[in-house]
């Protein structure tokens, strides 16, 4: 119950962190968008962290899954960054060179959050 009320909570934050703050337009309104799964990979990186430290036994799958969630932040990350890339300003108006890529990219990097949050539940076994 603890791990849910958690996660409910990083969700309101993500979405406060996003439309509370400074309206954005353009392209930043986009890399804004788009950056929601890298936060999201970097709380299942903090979810691990977390498990790991309350455990009360030691786990053997502790430094792989530590390994693994810094590998999932750092893909989300590149992929992010190629994806912004893609994007472009001009005139007020937001470019996209390669629509269908973006959109790949993104259902991938949605994924690897998914994979990230998943990981230290499944592994760890923190209670949901």
């Amino acid at each position: 119950m603890a791990v849910t009320l958690s996660l409910l909570g990083i969700v309101l934050f993500l979405i406060m962190k996003r439309f509370m703050f400074q309206r954005d337009e353009g392209k930043a309104l986009y890399a804004g968008l788009l950056e929601m799964p890298v936060d999201a990979n970097l709380i299942g990186f903090m979810l691990s962290i977390a498990t790991i430290s309350q455990l009360k036994e030691p786990n053997h799958f502790a430094s792989a899954t530590i390994l693994s969630s810094t590998i999932l932040m750092c893909l989300s990350i590149i992929i992010w960054k190629y994806v912004c890339s893609l994007m472009s300003d001009r005139d007020g108006d937001v470019y996209f060179a390669n629509p269908k890529l973006i959109l790949g990219l993104t259902i991938l990097n949605i994924i690897l959050a998914c994979s990230a949050i998943y990981l230290p539940i499944e592994v760890l076994g923190a209670n949901p």
